[in-house]
């Protein structure tokens, strides 16, 4: 059976992205079930549901683990791991319990073997759970150099796989520039993880996540925070901006504005100063288009609350001068 790390490197082209649509997601038994998209399934729970993890499943990883390390074969305990999961692998509420038990029995466990182990499961096995679990032990042994970092960065280009390879790629020495790839490779939930992950970018990181790294396939909300503080959205908005700039910073405001998902503007020490700058762009744009005005009007829906009245004030007066055709309020 073709692994999954086999699959990923067929479809990805020269630029190493995958097809819109490609999926590594197991075809599901029932026919008329829901799909979820490449990594909806873990983003939701991360997001949403606290992760619970299952128990039993979690005692069966264990004692795999434990052969492994501890003399057993690597194939049957291959076999066995892939048998633990079904079409929800629940991998992701077993990571901290698996890699809680593995520091509490370190003394007792062979880490060479353990690593092998892991590192054979990212290129041969076709089990996603399998893969999951390689990365979640790998993630605990990260400091290692080797290929096999290549390979984690092919599975990551997966929607499905971003998020725990994000997890082993933010503890390498490079690993802002490595998740910021990863990034920007994906569209969906892996770009949401990836960038969740990234702590000090680069100048040219900065500028790409209020660009376009805000905009994902699933929803911009999810991102909208990171973006705007880690791409340092205030700095932008406090300096001359071009019409493209002063576009992608719209929409970046306007999911930071949307809070449905997570706390976003709510979450912002700087929130009101920021719209007041994007205000104060806007007033200085030769020419304000409909995504200003749709921007404007999200604001001013936004500030009519308690407390916000200098923001709805100001916010109304744009878009009165927007709707009349001129910004010289």
């Amino acid at each position: 059976m073709e692994s999954i790390y086999e699959k990923i490197r067929a479809a990805a082209g020269k630029e190493g992205v995958l097809p819109q649509g490609f999926s590594i997601q197991p075809e599901p038994t029932d026919p008329n079930a829901l799909r979820f998209a490449d990594g909806a399934k873990d983003g939701i729970v991360f997001y949403h549901a606290g992760g619970g993890s299952n128990k039993e499943l979690l005692e069966r990883l264990e004692t795999i683990t434990n052969t492994v390390a501890c003399g057993g074969s690597y194939e049957a305990a291959a076999t066995e791991l892939a048998a633990c999961f079904g079409e929800n692998d629940g991998m992701l509420g077993c990571t901290d319990g698996l890699q809680e038990w593995i520091v509490a029995h370190r003394a007792g466990l062979d880490a060479s073997r353990l690593f092998t182990f892991a590192t054979a499961l990212l290129t041969q096995s076709a089990s996603l759970g399998a893969i999951k679990y390689a990365l979640t032990v790998l993630e605990l042994m990260a400091g290692t150099k080797g290929k096999w970092r290549d390979v984690v960065r092919a599975l990551a280009l997966s929607d499905e796989l971003t998020l725990f390879c994000a997890f082993v790629a933010s503890r390498w020495d490079n690993g802002d520039d490595v998740l910021f790839d990863m990034a920007r490779k994906t569209r969906g939930w892996g770009r949401i993880h990836a960038i969740r992950e990234i702590t000090s970018p680069n100048e040219v990181a900065e500028e790409w996540l209020l660009d376009e790294g805000w905009n994902n396939d699933v929803l911009p909300a999810y991102t909208a925070l990171d973006c705007a503080e880690k791409g340092k959205l205030m700095k932008r908005l406090e300096q001359p901006m071009t019409r493209t700039q002063l576009d992608a910073a719209g929409g970046l405001i306007r999911a930071l504005l949307d809070e449905g998902p997570c706390r976003n503007f709510s979450a912002m020490d700087d929130g009101v100063p920021l719209l007041i700058a994007y205000l104060t762009q806007v007033q200085r744009a030769e020419q304000p288009n409909e995504e200003d005005r749709q921007t404007v009007q999200t604001i001013l829906e936004a500030a009519e609350q308690p407390g916000l009245p200098q923001l709805q004030e100001r916010a109304r007066n744009v878009l009165a001068a927007i709707n009349e055709g001129s910004t010289n309020v």
